[in-house]
């Protein structure tokens, strides 16, 4: 299948295998949370730069007391994000780096729901959680979207070496985003 999307080079390939490597090779906990948010920083980048334009890193918010542990600025080239930003009325999307041993919990939605802000045209956020959510997180995403028109994305670890893969493989690894999305949308109660 074609996806548009263009074949990587041989070096290329190699670079994302040692991405790879090192993402299931980096330990949880918080004695590994630096080393853990620069992989997924370099995931990011690896996966979505066409997407994304300026990256700004520990990005501070107007309060101070808070930092972003990445925003980046929309430039979107493909269905998935092009749609994005319609649909959300976001220019700047949020990534959220967790490093925990267990699935984050609720808590960890909720502060991240914080960084949202939709009149700044920042309304969407990525949170890369090691070992995934718990039932509590992905309730409490279902009421940021329904309540206050935020969405907020989990994705696991297994997820972005999955999508890393695909992306290697020349396939539509924003596929498993949409699909996501889609599943996220449509089983969304009132």
């Amino acid at each position: 299948m074609y996806s548009g999307l263009a074949t990587p080079s041989v070096s290329e390939g190699s670079n994302i295998d040692g991405l790879i490597c090192d993402f299931e090779a980096c330990p949880s906990g918080k004695e590994h949370a630096d080393e853990y948010e620069r992989l997924c920083e370099k995931a990011i980048k690896e996966l979505f730069e066409g997407e994304l334009g300026v990256f700004n890193r520990q990005h501070p918010v107007a309060d101070g007391f808070h930092r972003l542990d990445l925003i980046a600025s929309l430039k979107p080239s493909t269905d998935f994000w092009i749609n994005l930003q319609s649909d959300f009325r976001t220019r700047y999307v949020v990534f959220e780096f967790k490093n925990y041993a267990q699935e984050i919990g609720q808590d960890q939605i909720y502060s991240t729901e914080k960084y949202l802000f939709t009149n700044a045209l920042r309304s969407v956020a990525f949170v890369i959680a090691k070992n995934g959510e718990d039932k509590g997180a992905r309730l409490a995403r279902q009421g940021s979207l329904r309540e206050m028109g935020k969405l907020i994305m989990t994705l696991s670890g297994k997820d972005i070496v999955e999508m890393l893969t695909m992306k290697k493989q020349a396939d539509d690894y924003n596929s498993i985003l949409a699909t996501k999305l889609d599943h996220m949308l449509t089983t969304l109660a009132r």
